[in-house]
């Protein structure tokens, strides 16, 4: 409970969420990550949960979507933030149709 409410997971649409569980940690089961969004903006040192649910942007804890100056669905591609030249991404370009659409949980 957070504030006396049930915090509402924030996971990311399936497609991504599939590849994003499988990116490196950056600490403790978490990922960092940029989220890349379907206006061109770059939202970085995203932390998610369990390489599938945001919990933190910044220093910022993020509860709830109206955390969030974005839809979970405007989110097209994940980048790990894993120092590698080959860091992981995860695309919804590399899906096939209709398939990016789903989201991991049942609510909307």
């Amino acid at each position: 409970m957070l504030g006396g409410f049930a915090r509402m997971p924030l996971v990311l649409p399936r497609i991504l969420a599939d590849r994003t569980a499988r990116f490196p940690e950056s600490s403790y089961g978490a990922s960092r990550v940029t989220l890349v969004l379907a206006d061109g903006r770059r939202i970085r040192d995203v932390l998610l949960s369990g390489g599938t649910e945001i919990v933190k942007i910044g220093s910022r804890d993020v509860a709830a979507l109206a955390d969030l100056d974005f839809a979970l669905g405007d989110i097209e591609e994940v980048i790990s933030e894993w120092s590698s030249p080959t860091a992981p991404r995860a695309s919804i370009a590399d899906s096939p149709p209709n398939q990016a659409l789903e989201r991991t949980d049942s609510a909307e």
